[in-house]
């Protein structure tokens, strides 16, 4: 089935047939919580299916980057995992937990952060940067995991665990304009 996301909800009656189906929240308005339904025309039937609740909120997004992530994989790819993971455990996890932060989903080389307090999220990654500099002072620069962070305050729309949507867009544009071991956050 295809699907296609709208913006706004008109009744069954009044939605042009597609061949495929849709997936429409179920009012035109922007509740804080919107339930998503499917609306399959396929076989010349009519399905309508509800598949959970988007929640539309406002949260700043951290998403943050390793630099050179091929390289350090090309050059030897078992040190940098280990490295990842052993920083991830030591460093990401315990600061965001400290900045009230929700850590959304891993990556490969990225993560996708969630925070309700622009503030937090500020202080988090200052934090982040600096304990991620303090770990790599005695490694060869060649094996140093460096990070490029982008913030964004903006809204986003929760579904089950995941975030999306504008406001997770333009920090993922943020993060691509910071320089390495640098922070651009949106004003």
């Amino acid at each position: 089935m295809i699907t296609w996301a709208a913006t706004a909800c008109s009744p069954v009656a009044d939605i042009a047939r597609p061949s495929r189906g849709l997936l429409i929240p179920a009012s035109g308005n922007f509740r804080a919580h919107m339930p998503a339904w499917i609306v399959d025309f396929s076989n010349d039937r009519l399905r309508i299916e509800k598949v959970g609740v988007m929640e539309r909120r406002l949260a700043a997004v951290l998403i943050a980057d390793v630099v050179g992530y091929s390289r350090l994989l090309e050059e030897d790819e078992a040190g940098t995992l280990a490295a990842l993971a052993q920083q991830r455990a030591s460093i990401l996890e315990p600061t965001v937990s400290a900045h009230a932060g929700r850590i959304v989903k891993l990556m490969g080389d990225g993560v996708l952060i969630e925070f309700g307090s622009a503030v937090n999220a500020v202080a988090g990654a200052l934090e982040l940067q600096r304990r991620m500099a303090e770990a790599n002072e005695p490694l060869p620069k060649t094996r140093q995991i460096i990070l490029r962070i982008g913030i964004n305050l903006g809204d986003v729309i929760g579904e089950g665990e995941d975030i999306y949507g504008e406001g997770v867009n333009i920090a993922a544009r943020l993060e691509a304009l910071a320089e390495p071991g640098g922070t651009c956050i949106s004003a």
